[in-house]
């Protein structure tokens, strides 16, 4: 008699068990998958970083191949890597961009920037500073924090940006290149 007692406890026991389950699975799925949304918001922004970075530190060791500075003055108001570009910095930001898709790289003479152009050389460029921005478009997958974690509630993605400002490296070093 107290073995068929035994066998219907842990019957019970395990249909207590699969109860409690179904109700906390869906919380721990929920938290699994806005624990994933939040670290690939993260990774993208770590990584939108390091490569405005990389990019600003090309274009300040070669400011006019990057087209920061025209050969004696400004570029204007600044130049957007195509895809496929040769330019040193959208080749630069490409490399780094490690697993992100598409990153938006604009390159720019820093407003404001009076800095004297070098000395009786038309082919030199100007010391002063040059600044990259990089941007990512982040998609939220998880339906229900696009309130949270997108540009405006209800949209589909976030943007990271970064806009970084170097100092071009000075005439003598650099040859004006």
């Amino acid at each position: 008699m107290n073995v068929h007692r035994r066998s219907q406890r842990s019957s019970r026991t395990r249909g207590q068990s699969l109860v409690e389950f179904a109700l906390i699975a869906p919380v721990l799925i929920v938290l699994i998958v806005g624990a994933a949304q939040v670290a690939a918001i993260l990774y993208a922004g770590i990584t939108v970083a390091s490569t405005a970075h990389d990019a600003a530190k090309v274009a300040s060791e070669q400011p006019i191949q990057s087209t920061a500075f025209a050969s004696g003055g400004a570029a204007g108001n600044g130049v957007t890597c195509a895809v496929g570009s040769t330019n040193p910095v959208c080749r630069a930001a490409n490399q780094s961009k490690g697993l992100l898709g598409t990153v938006t790289t604009t390159i720019a003479k820093s407003t404001g920037d009076t800095s004297p152009a070098c000395p009786t050389n038309s082919n030199a460029v100007p010391d002063g500073y040059v600044t990259v921005t990089v941007s990512n478009d982040v998609p939220i997958f998880v339906p229900f924090l696009n309130n949270l974690l997108a540009n405006t509630p209800g949209a589909a993605v976030r943007t990271i940006s970064t806009t970084v400002v170097m100092r071009v490296e000075p005439c003598a070093i650099t040859a004006g290149k």
